[in-house]
């Protein structure tokens, strides 16, 4: 089941400034949302946004969860390269109520993150296989994308 969750106005925290953690942020930025991303490294995409007021960054060597408190997150997403780490971070935001993501794990997580094809920042085309294997849900919006947007003109919109 793919649902679209209305992140207006709520606190997302990213845990972890890696690739993955870039990826998340940049999913998010369109979401009108708090994004507070928490690392002991500052990626340079992050901190370009960080310096364009676009989200807030928080610098922490992270050993476990207990962070996580100071905060009223509505959504984790734990992207640190730290597989037990990130369970910790998942098992205290279930504890906070709040959603919880672990890129490294779709199993302990409370959703799937799909690939995504945005046209004109009004249709947005899921492609999901709940986790079990992202890299070909990307290949298959790579191969998907053109198609839809060459399709897809303001007329429909």
């Amino acid at each position: 089941m793919i649902v679209d969750l209305h992140l207006k106005g709520n606190l997302v925290i990213v845990v972890g400034s890696g690739n993955e953690g870039v990826k998340k942020v940049n999913s998010l930025l369109t979401q009108d949302c708090k994004i507070l991303v928490i690392s002991d490294k500052l990626n340079s995409q992050i901190e370009r946004y960080v310096k364009q007021g676009k989200i807030k960054f928080k610098k922490t060597k992270l050993k476990d969860a207990v962070f996580l408190s100071k905060y009223k997150p509505y959504l984790v997403m734990a992207t640190t390269s730290d597989r037990m780490l990130n369970r910790k971070i998942v098992e205290k935001a279930r504890k906070m109520k709040s959603y919880a993501y672990a890129s490294d794990d779709p199993e302990i997580s409370d959703f799937a993150h799909p690939s995504v094809i945005n046209i004109a920042d009004t249709i947005q085309i899921a492609i999901s296989t709940g986790g079990s294997s992202p890299a070909m849900a990307r290949k298959i919006k790579l191969k998907a994308e053109p198609f839809f947007k060459k399709n897809i003109s303001n007329e429909d919109i």
